[in-house]
Formats: structure tokens, C-alpha cells, sequence
């Protein structure tokens, strides 16, 4: 991770914090839109390490967003360790939207997709859903990463600490 978090300050950004070894790097960034801070990050990783990344961008306002309207979060017997949230690269057209309820319904497991974010309540755990990160990135056709509810809240945190 220190490899990781020295390519992010190569870039310009600052207060670069890694969380588990899972590529969530939380940072500060002076200038320049989200999309070329983006494209900055994906051409820099491949070049450093040799491999392509897609890279998801959130903004802790995003994240407080998320955490706040969880549709899983006040709904009576959930248990925080069975709330993930998928982050989506962009937000899905309708039509590959309509074309997961079917599928989906077949599964003990439920989500709610709200803009470029799939909440999802797994019951069983996140290793035994029909739910998984790779089943949406099929359907939905683009590139997906999920993380537990204790990630997502974690990541606020070192977000807020970072901020000062």
C-alpha cells in the first residue's frame, strides 16, 4: 500500500490514506475534475504496476449521502453486517435496470439501486448471494466494486480526519 499511496502523491494529491488492502484510498485533491483526477489514477496504476484498473470516485459528501439514505438502514431486524453498497462507474440505462428484476427476484437476497449505487441486504452473507459484484457488472454491462457497510463508514471517518 505505501507503493500505492506514494503514486497518489506523484499526482499532486494530498493526505493520501489507504484503508485495507483492497484499493480504497482516501485523498484531497487541489484541482481538476473528478474525471481527469480519474484518468490521472487509472494510466498511473497501469503504468507503476503494470495492470489495468477501473477507478470509482466518490466524494465524502457521497458517502454521508449513501450511509444516510440507505433504504436497509432503518429497516427492522437488518443487520449492518449484511448491508453492502455497489459502486457503479456510471448510472445505468432503464432498460438493463428492468432486465435485473427477474433475475434478482429469484434470490433471498434484495437490493435497491439508486443512482450509481446498488444497496444490497444479504441475509446469508455476501458469500453465498447471487447478488455479487460480478453479477451486476454482467447485467448492468459496466464495471462495478462493492464494499461492506463497515468499509463505507470507515472510509467517512479517515475522510473526516484527513479534512481536519
Amino acid at each position: 500500500m505505501a507503493k500505492l499511496t506514494s503514486l497518489y502523491e506523484s499526482f499532486g494529491l494530498k493526505s493520501v490514506r489507504t484503508y485495507i488492502q483492497s484499493g480504497n484510498v482516501i485523498f484531497q485533491s487541489d484541482g481538476g475534475s473528478m474525471e481527469s483526477v480519474r484518468s490521472r489514477i487509472e494510466r498511473g496504476v497501469e503504468r507503476s504496476f503494470g495492470f489495468p484498473v477501473t477507478v470509482l470516485l466518490r466524494k465524502p459528501s457521497d458517502l454521508q449521502r449513501i450511509v444516510r439514505d440507505s433504504p436497509f438502514g432503518s429497516k427492522r431486524g437488518v443487520r449492518p453486517d449484511r448491508l453492502y453498497v455497489t459502486f457503479l462507474e456510471a448510472q445505468p440505462g432503464p432498460s438493463l435496470v428492468s432486465d435485473l428484476i427477474p433475475i434478482a427476484a429469484k434470490s433471498e437476497d434484495e437490493y435497491r439501486l439508486m443512482g450509481k449505487e446498488i444497496f444490497l441486504h444479504c441475509p446469508g452473507g455476501y458469500g453465498k448471494t447471487d447478488l455479487s459484484n460480478t453479477f451486476f457488472e454482467k447485467h448492468l454491462k459496466m464495471k462495478a466494486t462493492t464494499r461492506n457497510w463497515n468499509t463505507v463508514n470507515r472510509m467517512i471517518a479517515i475522510a473526516d480526519e484527513i479534512s481536519g
